[in-house]
């Protein structure tokens, strides 16, 4: 305690004691509007030195830009202007010869890979592979050209600086073509990687080659003018003026597809909601982006700039790889309903995670954080990047392994709902495997909770001994939950029902239409729906297991011949045996049995038959109707309770008449009771 007072009056300790509670004691509203104030002060002074930046400039380039001129005039009148004009024509001309050629050269090839018939996986993909190494051949076959042609010259320094950078613009024009044209083809619909019509992929086309060549344009011309001597005001101009000019060619491209998606019956864009959300975002983002730049934020102007296109770089990846794996057109109401195969599904998957990942990696290198800084480093915001790391490639691998489960087990079910000749087996599969697919979830789930608790800091040991000494608390405060469980476990294994069967518990009958965790569902066959607890259960009649025997019966007078009963009923199990309709149910044709049983007026005999559970009741209709049609064509009547009055001579009286039907009537009621 003497040491603790020491401590105390330390005018050290005191001081930070003090700071602590001035800091605890601050209000969170107020600290993070204070930081949003300072963050857009800070913006509106960099947009403030941007502007007087971009004054400067204008008022200097004009100047500089005759400097340089001059300059390039001296270097050109050293070089001889003839001779410059024919070597740009002459490497100019190299690429595109060069691609020209190799077009010539590779037609039978390419109109092989085309005409060959596609029809298993493995032609699509070797398809498309044919396609990919065709298109990066012509790449390479136009960038050998060019870039060898240039480089043979001994340009002057000057001129070599300004032609380069043309250069790489043409290259950049003539390598979005070939990109844009291996993925939406426009003038060859059936090789068309992303669904849309013939003028929504002419519109991306055109665009697709726009864009990068205006952006490589404007900004490396900034480089070369500010490497010649233009200043760095000057340079800066041009290339705020090339971000604002590709933000508004941006906005001019998605508006444009929204017209041309909108009014194209094929397009895979149609006028949604989602839709319409998704063009205001991309044009928000441009615009943004821009803004960002000029406010002296880059990073965050990147940061949104990839999180805006993210979703259209992902649909456009899975359409390539769809069309690369499964038997895809460029039509989108195909696309729709061919679904994709398992494995498109998985390297879809796969490719979206890289995609995420690159994005992510993009984004942390924007921010100038490397990810040695990231492992390395203890600060708070490294752990708080470790952390989020951590988080993304658990839920990362959690997706990959859900969504391969699940299509893996709802491809199981459809292909035993397909097999007519399976249906035990596709009832047990119908029954267990959504369970499973439920507890796979939960066990994901509960996984990645962790594994995101566990990056952030917090110890799971203490957290996974409280969860079990409150499944121990559970298990006893809810008895009848567990044996709900417990017992629905085993009956399971048991293999007791499945879904579809029709079973009897109790005085309860009817369907199994849903397995939960606890509980099964019953539908009667009039429509009310039994919810029944596992534990609940104590026997089960199962009348939708191998086969079922039906007997039916038909009461004869009693001087019927059996045998003649018999070979009717023959006749008839013949012929039903004979109709497609029927025979497929019917187990075993039916049998007559002879008399079962004589009463005062029949002699009862018995047919059966064997069948399928559940399509007894339309073979017994089918059945006796048949069998009914048989008998009075071979002249067998049923007999009937009828009472005959014999009379010894003449009619008898009405007297008489009315003796006989009471004595008759008094023998019959005597006879019921």
């Amino acid at each position: 305690m003497k040491r603790f007072i020491e401590l105390m009056d330390d005018p050290a300790v005191r001081a930070f004691l003090q700071q602590a509670s001035n800091a605890s004691q601050g209000d969170p509203l107020r600290t993070a509007a204070s930081e949003v104030d300072q963050v857009a002060s800070g913006a509106g002074s960099a947009l403030a030195q941007r502007f007087e930046r971009w004054k400067a400039g204008a008022n200097r380039l004009p100047v500089e830009m005759d400097v340089i001129g001059d300059r390039l005039s001296t270097s050109i009148g050293g070089f001889g202007s003839g001779k410059l004009i024919g070597f740009i024509v002459m490497f100019t001309l190299a690429g595109y010869l060069a691609e020209r050629l190799f077009w010539c050269v590779s037609r039978g090839v390419r109109n092989r890979i085309v005409n060959t018939p596609r029809v298993t996986r493995g032609d699509h993909v070797m398809f498309f592979f044919a396609r990919v190494v065709v298109t990066l051949m012509s790449m390479g076959m136009v960038a050998l050209g060019s870039i060898g042609a240039f480089y043979a010259v001994g340009w002057p320094e000057a001129v070599e600086t300004v032609l380069k950078a043309y250069l790489w613009v043409a290259l950049t024009a003539g390598f979005s073509a070939m990109v844009a044209r291996f993925v939406v083809t426009p003038w060859f619909k059936p090789i068309r990687m992303v669904p849309m019509g013939r003028k929504p992929a002419f519109v991306v086309y055109r665009w697709a080659i726009a864009l990068p060549a205006v952006g490589v344009f404007g900004y490396l011309s900034a480089g070369w003018m500010e490497k010649l001597g233009v200043s760095a005001d000057g340079a800066l101009l041009v290339r705020d003026g090339t971000t604002a000019l590709l933000a508004l060619l941006f906005v001019a491209f998605v508006w444009r597809w929204r017209q041309v998606s909108g009014a194209d019956p094929e397009t895979e864009t149609r006028r949604s909601v989602p839709a319409e959300f998704e063009r205001w975002l991309w044009t928000v983002a441009a615009l943004g982006t821009a803004a960002l730049i000029y406010a002296g934020m880059p990073a965050l102007a990147m940061t949104v700039f990839i999180v805006a296109m993210l979703g259209p770089v992902i649909r456009i990846a899975r359409s390539i790889l769809r069309a690369a794996v499964d038997a895809r057109t460029g039509n989108a109401e195909d696309a729709e309903k061919v679904p994709a195969s398992d494995l498109a599904a998985l390297i879809e998957r796969i490719v979206r995670a890289l995609i995420v990942i690159g994005a992510i990696a993009l984004v942390i290198n924007a921010w100038g954080l490397s990810p040695a800084r990231i492992v390395g480093e203890d600060t708070s915001e490294a752990r708080a990047l470790r952390a989020a790391v951590q988080v993304l490639i658990a839920l990362l691998i959690a997706d990959f392994v859900w969504h391969a489960a699940r299509r893996w087990i709802d491809r199981r079910i459809a292909d035993a709902a397909d097999e007519p000749d399976e249906t035990a087996r596709r009832t047990r599969l119908a029954t267990l495997l959504p369970l499973f697919r439920k507890a796979l979830g939960i066990v994901l789930l509960v996984a990645v909770g962790l594994i995101a608790l566990s990056a952030l800091g917090v110890e799971i040991a203490p957290l996974l001994g409280a969860a079990g000494i409150v499944g121990i608390a559970v298990g006893f405060g809810a008895q009848a939950l567990v044996r709900d469980i417990v017992s629905g476990i085993f009956f399971l294994i048991d293999d007791a029902f499945r879904v579809g069967e029709y079973v009897e518990v109790g005085s309860i009958r009817g369907t199994v239409e849903a397995i939960t965790i606890r509980s099964l569902r019953l539908r009667h066959h009039r429509g009310p729906l039994h919810t029944l607890p596992f534990g609940e259960i104590r026997s089960l009649t199962n009348h939708s297991r191998d086969w079922v025997i039906v007997k039916i019966e038909f009461p004869f007078g009693l001087d019927v011949d059996p045998q003649k009963v018999k070979k009717v009923v023959k006749q008839v199990s013949a012929a039903i045996a004979e109709d497609p309709n029927l025979k497929k149910d019917l187990l075993e044709p039916p049998k007559s049995q002879g008399i079962r049983r004589l009463e005062d007026y029949s002699a009862v005999i018995g047919v059966k038959f064997m069948s399928r559970p559940g399509e007894q009741f339309v073979l017994r209709r089918e059945i006796y109707h048949r069998l009914l049609k048989a008998f009075d064509a071979a002249g067998l009547k049923l007999s009937s309770r009828d009472v005959v009055v014999h009379s010894g001579g003449g009619m008898p009286s009405p007297a008489e008449l009315g003796a006989a039907a009471g004595a008759a009537a008094m023998r019959a009621k005597a006879e019921e009771e």
